[in-house]
């Protein structure tokens, strides 16, 4: 019992998690972009409300549909974009690549 525990203790003192690694640093650096990002993307919807109310007519209400369909539609994409890097690869190496997607397409 002695000797599991020990085993078990030096494989996870072996096994880096978390940020002590290059890829930790570099995940929390991809979420902290997309996050960015996500809030940009939202933040330039809400400017340009004004502007699509003036030049479609739209009213008030309508006017929160546009910035919910907005927020709906890049949420959904980001989950059609993991799931489809997770099909492709496995789940360690491609979940940065669902993440990029929606935020370079969002950025052009």
């Amino acid at each position: 019992m002695a000797t599991q525990l020990h085993d078990a203790a030096t494989i996870a003192s072996e096994r880096q998690v978390g940020l002590r690694t290059r890829l930790g640093v570099l995940t929390l650096l991809l979420l902290c972009l997309i996050q960015f990002m996500d809030v940009a993307d939202t933040s330039i919807v809400n400017v340009a409300l004004p502007s699509i109310q003036r030049i479609l007519h739209f009213s008030q209400q309508n006017l929160q549909w546009v910035a919910s369909g907005y927020v709906l539609t890049y949420g959904g994409f980001l989950l059609l974009g993991g799931r489809a890097a997770t099909c492709r690869s496995s789940p360690c190496r491609c979940w940065p690549r669902s993440g990029c997607c929606p935020a370079t397409e969002s950025a052009q």
